[in-house]
């Protein structure tokens, strides 16, 4: 199993920070990468989502069912496309300042020998990674970006 992790600091409140990013729904209208973001089904704290991202001249489609656990976390499993299974938990923690979003990554590529290897070095790095920061960066500047413009 590989694990890897992102971590942005935004420069505003738990409450808001959280606010915005399990407002998955509204993704598209500050990242412009995703080409589908289709929410499936809410219920209670539960929510499938149907996504794709475009990298380069690349789209990757998935679809993940997640548990939202209001101003603590966000947790999502693939259930398809090119990761199935793998295990994605945004913590979010209060910081002098702002608020810390932390990205775990849990994911294995199941091919003897070498699949540790493609995963940390080419999946990781050219796949997860890329997105991961894109939707971080995009996530900080959207809030920052709000929070300037209300002051």
């Amino acid at each position: 199993m590989i694990q890897r992790v992102n971590y942005i600091f935004i420069k505003a409140d738990l409450d808001t920070v959280f606010s915005i990013a399990a407002d998955v729904e509204k993704y598209p209208e500050f990242i412009p990468e995703f080409k589908t973001n289709r929410v499936q089904k809410i219920e209670d704290n539960k929510i499938v989502v149907e996504r794709a991202i475009k990298i380069g001249v690349k789209t990757f489609p998935w679809k993940s069912v997640g548990i939202i656990k209001r101003n603590h976390s966000i947790i999502f499993d693939q259930i398809e496309g090119f990761l199935k299974g793998m295990h994605t938990e945004w913590i979010f923690e209060k910081v002098k300042n702002g608020t810390g979003v932390r990205v775990t990554h849990e994911f294995e590529i199941k091919i003897p020998l070498i699949g540790n290897m493609i995963g940390k070095y080419l999946i990781w790095n050219l796949f997860i990674k890329k997105i991961a920061d894109k939707i971080l960066i995009r996530l900080k500047d959207e809030i920052e970006n709000r929070r300037q413009q209300t002051q």
